[in-house]
């Protein structure tokens, strides 16, 4: 699975921010780049281990479209 987040440097907590808009901006922090990112996966993981297995379909019988509004 592949999701779009927003890296931000967070002068005021000195941390960086990584922004996942399409996950309704779940978002997470580190110190580093690296470790905000590494923190946002485990966060989507997570948060995608607590849905129903039914929720998704078979992604074999799924097209990926772009929609632009």
């Amino acid at each position: 699975m592949i999701v779009k987040a927003r890296l931000e440097w967070d002068e005021d907590m000195k941390h960086f921010i990584a922004i996942c808009p399409d996950l309704n901006h779940l978002s997470s922090s580190g110190k580093t780049e690296e470790e905000a990112i590494e923190n946002l996966q485990e966060m989507i993981k997570n948060v995608l281990n607590s849905l129903p297995d039914n929720l998704f379909y078979d992604s074999k019988n799924l097209q990926e479209v772009k929609v632009i509004l």
